[in-house]
């Protein structure tokens, strides 16, 4: 039997100084509005930002672990903390992926 998982992939802009501290390990986290109802196994494609040059061209594949939810813990609703590891450095990022699904076998 196949059964669909469906995993999105979000697109997301992300200053120089964070991007530098994901990609050396030392920043485990993103905290976001949570507009695009983000959720565990989703993927961000950190894509790196200046106000001087706009897109850099570096991309941080980054996977989420875990998701604290606002309205909680001082954290303002509709915000939300993600635990997330990284998959992945890529220098050339393809086009804009907001939602993809695979097929696995499962019962």
């Amino acid at each position: 039997m196949k059964v669909q998982d469906c995993t999105r992939v979000h697109a997301l802009k992300i200053l120089p100084r964070y991007f530098a501290a994901i990609q050396r390990g030392t920043k485990t986290f993103e905290v976001r509005k949570n507009d695009r109802n983000f959720a565990e196994a989703d993927t961000l494609m950190l894509r790196e930002w200046s106000d001087e040059l706009g897109y850099t061209g570096r991309t941080l594949r980054v996977r989420v672990n875990y998701i604290m939810h606002g309205g909680q813990f001082g954290l303002e609703e509709g915000y939300c903390v993600m635990a997330i590891a990284p998959e992945m450095l890529v220098h050339n990022h393809g086009p804009e992926v907001r939602g993809e699904c695979m097929e696995r076998e499962g019962a």
